[in-house]
């Protein structure tokens, strides 16, 4: 099945792609040998809270 997207989901969708590609881009200065997953997960979840992604919820409502 194929749902359509509205233009609001769409740059939702995009905002949040971009979130974890910055996320991505700040965590990988922190993947060294002997690092720990689990601190790298928690920077990870840091840098997340600290940006608004809030704006974030997508609506229940689908557009078929």
């Amino acid at each position: 099945m194929v749902f359509k997207r509205s233009v609001d989901e769409i740059e939702m969708i995009s905002k949040s792609c971009q979130i974890v590609a910055d996320t991505i881009d700040m965590i990988t200065e922190f993947v060294v040998p002997g690092c720990l997953v689990s601190d790298l997960d928690k920077k990870a979840e840091n840098y997340i809270k600290s940006v608004s992604y809030t704006h974030l919820t997508l609506p229940t409502k689908r557009i078929v």
